[in-house]
């Protein structure tokens, strides 16, 4: 869910900033891509926190699934992947040019996303060639350490925990440097 509808409300927003007019104005008053992609990100941010917030009690409320393990890494955990699709949805802003393109763009990242991270059924039961696809997928890792934390109580210390951070950070990095670039070009 984070990871869904981070990308989609961002790439929407980013395009309509675009289409307004808004975004070459930030642009003539001398402000760099870089900046206005942080901006996105520090603003998107706040809503990012309401989401993650309503998961995390969706969970634990509604499906009564316990939290074993920190409550506060869990959060950063979900916190992060909903940066890297954040990245992702700046990406896919960056080359549609207009909010019904940018849906376009969405929809068949989202549908693999879902199917292949592990939420509905296990990685492992994927077919093998599928598999190695799968965990390249930021939100495969995200996947495993929620379930690690919730439902197994571990930290750190677990390779599938450490692994969503990396897994989450490499993605949001290579996502922000693309956009970068793309809106560097196009400005």
């Amino acid at each position: 869910v984070c990871f869904m509808f981070s990308t989609i409300l961002t790439s929407m927003a980013f395009v309509g900033e675009r289409h307004d007019g808004t975004l070459d104005r930030v642009f003539a008053a001398g402000t760099r891509p870089t900046e206005v992609l942080f901006g996105h990100l520090a603003a998107f941010t706040v809503i990012l926190l309401g989401q993650v917030s309503v998961v995390i009690g969706i969970a634990t409320l509604g499906f009564d699934i316990p939290i074993n393990g920190s409550v506060f890494l869990l959060f950063a955990i979900c916190l992060l992947l909903g940066w890297a699709a954040m990245c992702l949805g700046l990406v896919v802003s960056s080359k549609a040019k207009s909010e019904f393109q940018a849906m376009q763009l969405n929809m068949p990242m989202m549908f693999p996303v879902l199917l292949l991270s592990g939420i509905l059924w296990p990685v492992q039961a994927l077919p093998n060639w599928l598999q190695p696809i799968s965990w390249v997928l930021p939100s495969t890792w995200t996947a495993e350490a929620c379930r690690s934390i919730m439902i197994r109580g571990w930290g750190l210390e677990s390779h599938s925990v450490i692994m969503a951070v990396i897994a989450n950070t490499i993605f949001a990095v290579l996502m922000l440097l693309i956009a970068s670039r793309t809106l560097r070009v196009k400005s």
